[in-house]
């Protein structure tokens, strides 16, 4: 949870939220939906590892995908981003 939590400081949005008032990136149903088919160990999509149900206290289990990885700046592109048509990263 910490992990996750300190992304969203870098830029990283959830995915497991729908963007409501502005704040989430433009996230759309149709995108969550997506994410938590498809990348159900994305540590922006939850914290508990898919494979346990529970929450590992003491390592970091869960995925950093190519969507995380464009909201933070690492990459400069994300095809599923551009698919869904969900915001640009600001970086």
């Amino acid at each position: 949870t910490y992990a996750h939590e300190i992304l969203h400081c870098f830029g990283a949005p959830d995915l497991y939220r729908v963007d409501m008032d502005g704040t989430n990136y433009g996230m759309t149903q149709e995108f969550v939906d997506y994410c938590d088919a498809n990348h159900k160990n994305e540590i922006m999509v939850s914290c508990y590892d898919p494979f346990t149900n529970t929450i590992p206290l003491d390592n970091v289990t869960n995925d950093l995908t190519d969507i995380t990885a464009y909201y933070l700046g690492w990459i400069d592109s994300c095809e599923e981003c551009e698919q869904f048509g969900v915001a640009n990263s600001a970086h």
